[in-house]
């Protein structure tokens, strides 16, 4: 008998984390890619293990907001070229108690973000970004504003970190 319960929680448990996984994959396959302009910072805690610490230009518009959550409406600001590509550069441009966002349908050029309201700042769960002892060298010379922050934002109001973005190699004269 304890050997079918344990079959059976085993099946139950690779059940929910593959629907888990499922679900992630779903919301990353559907998200829309930005740029999002950094700013200096402290950059990491060596103590805590491989991160940046990441801060915004942009992302806390104008506006208070009654409550614990917001919705923050990312709209296209500009176009960068970086490291040989072009990308758009997304900021905030307004914030809003979350019933009152009428269309929350996400395009190429803007969406909204959910956030939850702490002190008097906006958190969207992207102040930090972990990489592996693999990049520790490439990345302990980037500084906040020397660098954009590969986003992407799902139709759920999510926003994740990908990647940074910066030049690699400095333009020749």
């Amino acid at each position: 008998m304890s050997g079918k319960w344990l079959r059976l929680t085993l099946v139950a448990q690779i059940i929910f984390f593959v629907a888990w996984a499922g679900v992630e994959e779903y919301g990353r396959a559907n998200a829309v890619e930005f740029l999002l302009e950094t700013r200096p910072v402290d950059p990491r805690d060596l103590l805590s293990g491989h991160y940046m610490t990441l801060r915004y230009t942009s992302l806390d518009p104008e506006g208070s907001v009654e409550g614990v959550r917001a919705a923050v409406r990312l709209e296209f600001e500009k176009e960068v070229t970086v490291d040989g590509r072009t990308w758009p550069v997304w900021h905030a441009v307004e914030k809003v108690e979350p019933g009152r966002v009428g269309d929350r349908s996400l395009s190429s050029t803007g969406g909204w973000a959910d956030a939850t309201v702490t002190g008097s700042r906006l958190d969207f769960g992207i102040d930090r970004f972990y990489f592996s002892e693999a990049r520790k060298e490439e990345l302990n010379s980037l500084r906040g504003g020397s660098f954009y922050v590969l986003a992407t934002l799902g139709g759920d109001g999510t926003l994740r970190v990908k990647d940074l973005v910066w030049d690699r190699e400095p333009p020749t004269p």
